[in-house]
């Protein structure tokens, strides 16, 4: 017979390891094919700096494997401290395995306003182990008139403002228990914005983030920069430079 269940919470694992999962409605059937849906679900893994709300989609259970699909659900930073460093992302037509104490799972992530595209991302946690990873694609983020870096990440505001231009790269995450590595590399052709110093056009160049969560760059970044107008123009420009923690940048060298 059909069933429904209501405020449903579960965990799975302990500590580092555990996942907590909870549900609003969880409707499903136990003949034949076993599965059913599931509304209004969180999720959180406590090696992972992340949170999934809003958790829509079918699920079925076959061979021992968990499985959802169609899935949506909103995905937030939690920083350790501080504000977050991106705005809430959407996704939609996502999917997850959970099988062998192993959870596998990919997403399509859209900024909710604009329906932007602005990552794929797959996953994979061991519950057994506490390891895991993400992978992450970043096609091709465009700024425009209607989508700014600030739409994306609060740490904008105030810092670069009427952007044009698109954003390629990737990156990953891994987490062992608490311990968790990080890294990412990203380029432009040709960026152009606003900041408190000036306009700056044509900023090209790639920069690879030796621990991308907390946006610090490997030494030696080198970008070339065609204008930069505080009052008088500079011209074809090349800067190096080291970006730690977000917030502090050294200039290495500017010519």
């Amino acid at each position: 017979q059909p069933f429904a269940v209501e405020n449903l919470a579960a965990s799975v694992g302990t500590g580092d390891s555990e996942m907590r999962f909870s549900a609003a409605n969880l409707t499903g059937r136990l003949d034949g094919s076993i599965g059913g849906t599931l509304e209004g679900g969180t999720a959180r893994l406590a090696a992972v700096p992340f949170d999934l709300d809003a958790i829509g989609a079918r699920w079925t259970f076959t061979e021992g494997a968990l499985r959802l699909s169609d899935a949506r659900f909103t995905l937030s930073d939690r920083p350790a401290q501080g504000e977050a460093r991106f705005v809430p992302l959407l996704a939609e037509g996502a999917s997850l395995t959970f099988a062998d104490s192993r959870i596998a799972a990919a997403a399509e992530l859209r900024h909710r306003e604009s329906r932007r595209g602005v990552a794929a991302v797959t996953l994979t946690h061991d519950l057994d182990t506490g390891a895991g990873g993400a992978r992450i694609a970043v096609p091709g983020v465009v700024f425009d008139k209607a989508f700014q870096p600030a739409d994306l990440t609060p740490l904008a505001k105030g810092v670069i403002a009427f952007a044009d231009g698109t954003v390629t790269g990737s990156g990953r995450v891994d987490w062992q228990g608490e311990d968790i590595t990080s890294s990412g590399t990203f380029r432009s052709d040709g960026f152009d914005f606003a900041a408190a110093f000036g306009p700056v056009r044509g900023l090209a160049g790639q920069i690879v983030f030796s621990d991308l969560v907390n946006l610090t760059t490997a030494p030696g970044q080198t970008v070339t920069i065609a204008a930069i107008n505080p009052g008088v123009e500079v011209l074809d420009g090349t800067v190096r430079f080291t970006l730690t923690g977000g917030t502090r940048l050294a200039l290495e060298d500017a010519r």
